[in-house]
């Protein structure tokens, strides 16, 4: 019984945090737009004056968008060569 408590309890603060974390991606992604419709573009330089949280996190979420596409031309590649199904 307290294995199923606190295993509740942990899941309601992991459910917590990950609501947290996807506020937080929504309300910058926000400014993102924001600065597309001021610029015209997304290429947010890394130190931008304005809000320098924002060119750290684009680039960020554009080295995960590479690190996925890569995984999942090895994955593909693998399953291609049955390697994996």
């Amino acid at each position: 019984m307290e294995l199923e408590l606190a295993h509740c309890k942990s899941q309601v603060v992991w459910d917590a945090l990950e609501l947290e974390l996807e506020a937080a991606w929504e309300d910058m992604f926000q400014n993102l737009l924001l600065y597309q419709y001021g610029h015209g573009d997304t290429l947010v330089p890394q130190s931008y004056a304005k809000f320098q949280q924002l060119g750290s996190w684009v680039n960020s979420q554009r080295k995960e968008y590479r690190r996925k596409q890569k995984w999942e031309r090895v994955l593909a590649h693998r399953r291609a060569h049955g390697e994996i199904e």
